[in-house]
């Protein structure tokens, strides 16, 4: 799937739903063995965090030199209401 391309949300997903259905199998007696065990899931999505080394060093010096959230986007402009 990788190779191909696919997202990791897809991944995560079809990988769901294939272990539902052989962990069913399973149940039902078709595999005396559980089939997927041992087997390490895609990482779901959103749930990567950086070393400290990729991170910024304003957020990892403390809250005195971290920028004010006015500051860090100033494209953002005004929100309405």
């Amino acid at each position: 799937m990788e190779r191909n391309g696919v997202g990791l949300a897809t991944q995560y997903n079809a990988f769901g739903k294939l272990k539902a259905i052989l962990l069913d199998a399973h149940r039902l007696g078709l595999y005396d063995d559980n089939p997927v065990a041992g087997i390490k899931p895609p990482a779901a999505p959103g749930t990567t965090r950086p070393t400290e080394k990729k991170l910024p060093s304003r957020m990892t010096n403390g809250a005195a030199t971290r920028v004010p959230v006015e500051t860090a986007d100033p494209g953002a402009g005004p929100r309405c209401g």
